[in-house]
């Protein structure tokens, strides 16, 4: 490069994509590869809100864009207790369903508000089912892997389509984004049915 082109800033036009085609690598590489613990590797011995933040951010840090403030916080925690996502704490300790519900509330809280997160994550009733914490985890573990692949997949063969850059990303952003909101308004109808039934199991 022509230290010409540095001095007038144009480096930046070079480094800039690059470090955009690198972050958007990570977040495929970290879809594709994702890996939720399984209920029996969840900590089960109880932890504090910092070890549960720092957990947290271990597991599931990689799917948020970076330089995007308040991914985790403790106050978010403390919300999702208040509005009973979350069971509270137990001698200020969070134990296997805790971290299991967070897990799912950071990434859910995406597509659907804290009130419909509460329906979605009350705990059920059903005789049938011995650990409905358990069996919500599972179900959800299962789900996130389905779709974290399908969705990188999607993403790569779009882009091998056309090269890295704005006209390329625009469409597919967009695609993706009214996927999100049809299908997150289509489980909003769903949890709207569902809502009397949680309440009368409270």
């Amino acid at each position: 490069m022509d230290p010409k082109d540095v001095r007038n800033g144009d480096v930046n036009k070079v480094t800039q994509p690059n470090k955009a085609m690198d972050g958007l690598e990570s977040f495929l590489s970290a879809l594709e590869s994702n890996n939720p613990p399984e209920w029996d590797a969840l900590p089960d011995l109880g932890l504090y809100m910092d070890q549960v933040i720092n957990y947290l951010e271990r597991q599931i840090g990689l799917l948020f864009p970076p330089n995007r403030e308040g991914a985790i916080t403790s106050s978010m925690i403390n919300n999702y207790v208040k509005a009973n996502v979350i069971p509270r704490a137990r001698s200020k300790k969070y134990g296997q369903e805790h971290i299991a519900l967070l897990l799912a509330a950071f990434v859910l809280k995406k597509a659907l508000t804290t009130q419909d997160m509460s329906v979605l994550l009350t705990k059920g009733t059903d005789s049938a089912i011995d650990d409905p914490y358990r069996s919500f985890y599972e179900h959800y573990r299962s789900t996130l892997l389905e779709c974290g692949k399908t969705v990188a997949q999607e993403m790569r063969a779009s882009l091998e389509e056309e090269p890295f850059g704005g006209d390329s990303l625009r469409p597919l952003a967009l695609k993706l984004a009214v996927e999100a909101s049809i299908r997150s308004l289509a489980a909003e109808m769903l949890l709207t049915l569902l809502e009397p039934v949680a309440h009368s199991k409270a």
